[in-house]
């Protein structure tokens, strides 16, 4: 079957994108699409997926600048099966592999990351999400070779020391001591609102290592970990500005003919008997309060203000989901930010958690939303912190701009959001960091790559009836709610859902007061 779609944008040249896909003798599958991209000149994306057997998948997406003197690659690795609670916990920390700090792969008698950085002359960078691994690097073209062979022995052929391990054992424990430190919570935060809208399950599994089990990690952890994930099924090559054909021979040969991996050389590196958990997340609702003395936590000589933070959270969607494009109209709509900042002209003065919060209420320090999307679930909530005594007030307030929202939307409200949604994208995918890592991610969860003027348009397309829909939506589901700092005032769980299932956002049990 072939299709092509030809389509031009403001008299730019042609972004041509081409996707191939062969399924264990089936005939195979091209689609063609031309289409342009603002202020990007012959961008071409190619799409190779290679199914041998029933293991072997390799899947590889190239976006080719042409002229360009730097090129960019990313091994991406789907975590959506979600690791069991003792890989996850050991496994990665604040966003990286634990193996980042300081366990290397050799290559060629020389640490990888020497290699690395002599080969690409710019950057190696690791990120691990709730949901995906990525290991990228910007490399000058010549280099490309040496780090997809870097990359091939770093994913799945990584010689881990007991030295290396115990440092990075040890830079663990540090950064989760400097964590606990910060005066800005938003990383706990984040990570006890997951644990309260999916408990003990996928997506609410720690992403940082308590400390408990720190003690506790040891090689066979990690190398079952990659076994269990670095998988070729689960696994997307994308390069930017890489000739796409070099790619795929280079990744057949050096990720696929090269050698075996680790784990299956020597089954003593793992344990057999973990194997991953495929299970799909379960929105739950629930509470974390961490009763936590937040009033000498300062950087520096001058004191801040205590703070107490509330989190209130709503079961939203997965970015595969009919409504997603509608909960991030409303996300941005709902924007939010500090007291002390409007952000600048556009960047958020008029979203609804600044007029009709934080410009009211003095006394409340932040409110910000956000819109946690995943392939199977997701959760939207609202961040807002405040004095410890007002923290019944700000419940209340947050409570009831959360069903304002479900009924008095105004058009202009709307057509902004929607405007700056579409500015951010534009503005975000001329990163070309950006671009690929869209590029990995949207062909590791749907097989190709939609392009930005697909969202474009389909954010045009939001009306008002979509956004009271998800509004509704979400608002019926059980609330996941977060208290951290001194919590005295802290309406109990069962009167703030009592509030959200009212009709004017406060309980039928007189539970706040703001004067």
């Amino acid at each position: 079957m072939e299709e092509s779609v030809t389509a031009s944008h403001q008299g730019k040249e042609n972004v041509g994108i081409s996707v191939t896909a062969s399924h264990q003798g089936k005939p195979s599958m091209e689609v063609s699409v031309t289409a342009s991209h603002q202020g990007l000149q012959n961008v071409e994306v190619s799409v190779t997926a290679s199914h041998q057997g029933k293991q072997n998948v390799e899947e590889s997406v190239t976006a080719s600048y042409q002229g360009k003197p730097s090129m960019e690659v990313s091994v991406t690795a789907s975590h959506q099966g979600k690791p069991s609670m003792e890989v996850s916990v050991t496994a990665s920390h604040q966003g990286k592999p634990s193996m980042e700090v300081s366990v290397t792969a050799s290559h060629q008698g020389k640490p990888s990351m020497e290699v690395s950085v002599t080969a690409s002359h710019q950057a190696s960078l690791y990120h691990l999400y709730r949901d995906t691994l990525i290991y990228a690097a910007s490399l000058e073209p010549s280099g490309l070779r040496d780090s997809i062979d870097i990359m091939s022995d770093v994913v799945l052929r990584s010689n881990i020391s007991q030295e290396e391990l115990q440092g990075a054992v040890q830079a663990v424990a540090y950064d989760l001591e400097a964590m606990h430190m910060n005066p800005d919570p938003e990383m706990l935060l984040m990570e006890h609102i997951h644990k309260a809208s999916f408990r003990d399950n996928t997506l609410g599994l720690p992403k940082f290592c308590p400390e408990e089990n720190i003690g506790t990690i040891d090689k066979s952890q990690l190398h079952t970990y990659m076994k269990n994930f670095h998988t070729p099924s689960r696994m997307v090559i994308a390069g930017v500005g890489v000739p796409h054909d070099e790619l795929v021979d280079l990744v057949q040969e050096l990720f696929v003919e090269k050698k075996k991996p680790i784990w299956e050389e020597d089954a003593q590196l793992i344990n057999p008997n973990k194997e991953a958990d495929l299970s799909i997340s379960q929105y739950t609702g629930g509470k974390v309060l961490v009763e936590k003395d937040l009033s000498s936590v300062s950087l520096g000589p001058n004191p801040m203000p205590e703070l107490a933070h509330l989190v209130i959270g709503l079961e939203s969607c997965s970015h595969r989901d009919d409504d997603f494009i509608a909960f991030c109209v409303l996300n941005m709509m709902m924007g939010g930010g500090g007291s002390f900042s409007a952000g600048g002209p556009g960047k958020g003065m008029f979203t609804r958690l600044y007029t009709y919060v934080l410009n009211r209420f003095h006394w409340i320090h932040s409110a910000t939303a956000f819109n946690h999307a995943y392939e199977d679930g997701g959760v939207f909530c609202i961040h807002a912190s405040a004095d410890p005594k007002q923290l019944g007030s700000l419940t209340e307030v947050i409570v009831g701009e959360l069903i304002n929202t479900s009924r008095n939307i105004r058009n202009d409200e709307l057509e902004r959001a929607k405007t700056q949604l579409q500015s951010m994208l534009l503005m975000n995918l001329e990163n070309r960091p950006v671009m690929f890592e869209d590029v990995g991610r949207q062909v590791l969860s749907r097989g190709s790559r939609r392009q930005p003027e697909y969202y474009f348009d389909e954010i045009g397309k939001i009306t008002m009836d979509d956004v009271y829909r998800v509004v509704h939506r979400m608002m019926k589901s059980k609330p996941a709610i977060v208290g951290y700092g001194t919590l005295k005032n802290l309406p109990t769980y069962e009167k703030i859902q009592d509030s959200l299932l009212s009709n004017d956002g406060k309980s039928r049990k007189k539970i706040f007061n703001i004067f």
